[in-house]
Order: structure tokens, then C-alpha cells, then sequence
């Protein structure tokens, strides 16, 4: 029986490490997952800044052009 505990134990702890890889691979990879959607997310805020900043500019042009053509 001791022979039979022990492949049980040896088994065990590989199937432990095999674990333990697996996971730090899934942190490694989650991790550069997150690190790509905080870039992706930053790249998004930027556009979308520039983008309001571009309509409020277009929007203040319009008043202009409106203003002018009253006076017309």
C-alpha cells in the first residue's frame, strides 16, 4: 500500500505544478489583457476629446456664421 500512496502523492503534486503553471500563465496573459484595454481605453479618451473640442469649435463657427448672415 505505501508504493500506492505514494504514485498517489507523486501524481498529486504533479498535477499541482501543472496547476500552478497554468495559473501564472492566466495571470500573465490577463494581465497583458488589461494592460492592452487600459491602452485601447486611453486611445478612446483621447479621440473623444479632440472630437468635443472639434464640435464645440464647429459649433462656435455655426453661431459665427449665423450672426453674420443676420446682420446680412
Amino acid at each position: 500500500m505505501g508504493t500506492l500512496a505514494d504514485l498517489v502523492l507523486e501524481k498529486t503534486r504533479e498535477l499541482q505544478q501543472q496547476l500552478a503553471s497554468q495559473f501564472q500563465q492566466f495571470q500573465v496573459e490577463s494581465n497583458q489583457r488589461l494592460a492592452d484595454l487600459q491602452l485601447a481605453l486611453e486611445r478612446l479618451e483621447f479621440r473623444f476629446k479632440h472630437h468635443i473640442r472639434d464640435c464645440h469649435t464647429i459649433a462656435e463657427q455655426t453661431d459665427l456664421h449665423q450672426e453674420t448672415l443676420q446682420h446680412l
